[in-house]
């Protein structure tokens, strides 16, 4: 019987649910719960359903992301705790497990679900079991976020007591300012290099991270900007900022970690789109088709065997989707966010400049004041008074048949159901995590990729 509130399609979508998955057919019945939660978002039970089928699949990350979406949508669901204490139980954190399981008993005491989970931990604790904990990679910043490394403390002091270093830093320092003082060029000039390489040595300055260098290279008569971690390898880690940022600033608390996760396995490509960062506008403004340029980077060192694609925001969604449909060697898509789109440029153009951080935060961006420059040249690289435009589009009809996907989702994101269902009509299988407890999207983000680009042999834990 359906419960006061919710949709009748949405509840014969659940009951077919339910039967696949006492047949055991989860796959088959998270298309189904897919399906109610589209039809009627609110209910908790549902992202209950899909969670229990999840955890029967294995993927424990994908369970724990339902039940917390379950929790948010009624936090007096308790099945929505037992869940999530599963979750936590299989991905071995079993403090987190022991939390939840017990949050769920101060709604309901002596709710059967959660009772069961605080014995099985008890049984694994009396056995001995080894646990993992915690989570993904480091989150600090390129530079702040590693001072406290041996390495980078080294490099510090060689910058003090000049040197090299020195010369390598006031390189750095003197292109920033030529860049920043000269709008980083809205039009590229002719005798420009054709692949240049800024501070690159036998000692580069991000030695601590891995041998990454900035460099420019013309596209067929576009110029692009890009980071590149000095890998020959075949394979390619291939990072897309969202709409307004540029790589440095969407990417700079994972940089270090991803670098070190790409290591000599994958060459990691951070690239400024077109009239953002250090990119300069084209004669005609950001290309509309974004695959075209992104086709020729990723093939310009040389086509990869290989290729992972994250891409933050629904406009980098929609060009990593497009890359896929044209190169059959993209075969991971880690999509962050992706119903974040960006506001018009003239939000920017117009805004004073003690309302710019405010509005930063209000469309999910880092409030620093790179984050205000980069925001405030994109919209200076465009028309203030352009229409709006109309909602993007993600198109999976075309993507690789073994590519797999992941959403990724930020406090505060909202889910991106329509997404799902599309790309389940296609038959792909969809992974979506969300940020919990003490994760960080960046420690999210390591992990993932961390999984992406070395995954372990499958081995489906199937409990009763």
């Amino acid at each position: 019987m359906a419960c006061p509130g919710t949709s009748e399609e949405a509840e014969k979508f659940k009951a077919a649910g339910n039967a696949l998955f006492k047949e055991k057919k989860y796959e088959d019945a998270i298309k189904q719960y897919n399906k109610a939660i589209t039809s009627d978002p609110e209910n908790a039970s549902y992202y209950s359903n899909r969670a229990a089928a999840w955890s029967l699949k294995g993927n424990h990350d994908s369970a724990l992301a339902d039940a917390n979406r379950c929790i948010q949508k009624d936090p007096n669901f308790v099945k929505g705790y037992s869940r999530k204490g599963k979750a936590f139980f299989d991905m071995g954190k079993m403090a987190e497990a022991e939390q939840s399981y017990k949050e769920g008993l101060t709604k309901e005491p002596g709710n059967a679900g959660c009772s069961s989970g605080l014995e099985d931990i008890k049984q694994a604790k009396s056995r001995g079991s080894s646990w993992g904990g915690g989570g993904g990679g480091g989150a600090g910043g390129i530079f702040g976020g590693l001072t406290s490394n041996p390495i980078v403390q080294q490099v510090i002091d060689k910058v003090k007591n000049g040197g090299k270093m020195q010369k390598y830093m006031m390189i750095m320092v003197a292109y920033f300012l030529f860049t920043n003082l000269t709008g980083r060029g809205k039009t590229a000039q002719s005798n420009a290099p054709q692949d240049t390489a800024v501070a690159e040595d036998d000692e580069p300055v991000l030695a601590a991270v891995g041998p990454v260098s900035r460099r420019f290279k013309d596209l067929d008569g576009m110029w692009l900007s890009y980071m590149q971690t000095d890998s020959k390898a075949e394979s390619m880690l291939l990072l897309l900022h969202r709409t307004s940022l540029s790589a440095e600033v969407e990417f700079g608390k994972s940089f270090p970690s991803l670098v070190k996760t790409a290591g000599h396995s994958s060459r990691l490509i951070a690239p400024d789109r077109p009239c953002h960062g250090f990119s300069p506008c084209p004669a005609g403004g950001e290309p509309k088709d974004a695959s075209l340029w992104l086709n020729r980077l990723v093939r310009a060192g040389g086509p990869p065997e290989k290729v992972t694609v994250v891409a933050v925001g629904r406009e980098a969604a929609a060009e990593a989707l497009a890359l896929a449909s044209k190169r059959k060697e993209v075969q991971n898509i880690l999509l962050l966010s992706p119903k974040v789109v960006a506001p018009p440029r003239g939000d920017m153009t117009k805004a004073k400049a003690s309302d710019l951080h405010a509005w930063l935060g209000k469309h999910g961006y880092a409030t620093s004041g790179q984050a205000a420059a980069d925001a405030i040249r994109w919209a200076a690289a465009g028309a203030s008074n352009e229409e709006t435009k109309s909602p993007i589009e993600l198109n999976v009809e075309k993507l690789p048949q073994d590519c797999r996907v992941t959403i990724l989702y930020d406090t505060g994101d909202e889910e991106d159901e329509d997404l799902r269902q599309d790309l389940d009509k296609q038959g792909t299988e969809v992974k979506t995590r969300s940020t919990t407890g003490d994760d960080s999207i960046q420690d999210i983000l390591a992990d993932e990729v961390q999984q992406a680009l070395n995954p372990e042999p499958t081995g489906v834990d199937m409990d009763s």
